[in-house]
């Protein structure tokens, strides 16, 4: 299994990604269209990489997809071990006859079992040559997993050498808030952890049982989301006040403030 996907903001500039990468890839890098809410944008002559800037967020949004995504995974966390992620991408290839169908036999009832959306696209005939793909999970969750008969898919590319039994599994991971950071130290097998159903999609598919993994951030209440962010906003207060008076008396305070709230 491999990352197949991998996008995230990177602490430094775009001069100083570019001149580390320029290394690592030994390529050079020529101006893009930028995406969405990145109107600037670069990519790397002989790779999937691009890096994308030009918001007030001053760190530049890297992209790497494909092939590039396992050396860009494995540059981005020797190089800028604090970047933060947004999305990864993991697949798993079968080379197999049947396999699209053993596959999906096997994860449809426990997406099903957890409620999770099931979409078949494709021709359903056993002839068909277009290839033919399953979704679990919308587009908007978090956790998405595919399973697509990618050699077929090459072929009607234009790929007359692609194995037509070559069929991917792929599982598709967004990531929130204190998640991104976590997101950057995990393995392409470690991110089936980020949902109950994909545990035991891992456990019955792939024999492997992933560490369970809830966002935090999904499971705080309103209460202490806004305490989190007075504790960020007047945190320097806060440091200057323990440093004068102790911890007991600004426990003391908070709590009398509170009661005359």
């Amino acid at each position: 299994m491999q990352f197949d996907y991998y996008s995230a903001s990177v602490p430094a500039t775009v001069g100083h990604c570019i001149h580390e990468m320029k290394q690592d890839f030994s390529a050079g890098f020529e101006a893009c269209d930028g995406i969405q809410r990145y109107p600037q944008g670069v990519r790397c002559l002989t790779s999937g990489v691009r890096i994308y800037s030009g918001t007030s967020q001053p760190l530049p949004f890297v992209v790497a997809s494909s092939g590039a995504a396992v050396k860009f995974a494995e540059f981005v966390r020797r190089v800028y071990p604090k970047h933060k992620v947004t999305r990864l991408d993991a697949a798993q290839d079968y080379r197999q006859k049947g396999a699209f169908d053993d596959l999906v036999s096997m994860i449809d009832p426990i997406c099903r079992d957890s409620n999770v959306k099931c979409m078949f696209q494709g021709d359903v005939h056993p002839d068909q040559t277009d290839g033919r793909s399953m979704y679990f999970g919308s587009k908007d969750s978090d956790v998405r997993l595919l399973v697509y008969e990618k050699g077929l898919e090459r072929i009607g590319q234009g790929d007359a050498k692609a194995d037509p039994d070559w069929v991917r599994m792929e599982l598709r991971v967004k990531f929130r808030k204190e998640m991104k950071v976590t997101g950057a130290t995990l393995s392409p097998e470690a991110l089936f952890g980020r949902s109950r159903w994909s545990v035991k999609v891992s456990e019955d598919v792939l024999g492997k049982l992933p560490e369970y993994l809830p966002d935090a951030s999904l499971r705080q209440t309103d209460t202490m989301r806004s305490l989190e962010h007075m504790f960020k906003q007047y945190g320097r207060v806060i440091r200057k006040a323990h440093a004068e008076i102790g911890e007991d008396e600004i426990i003391r305070r908070f709590l009398d403030a509170a009661k005359n709230a």
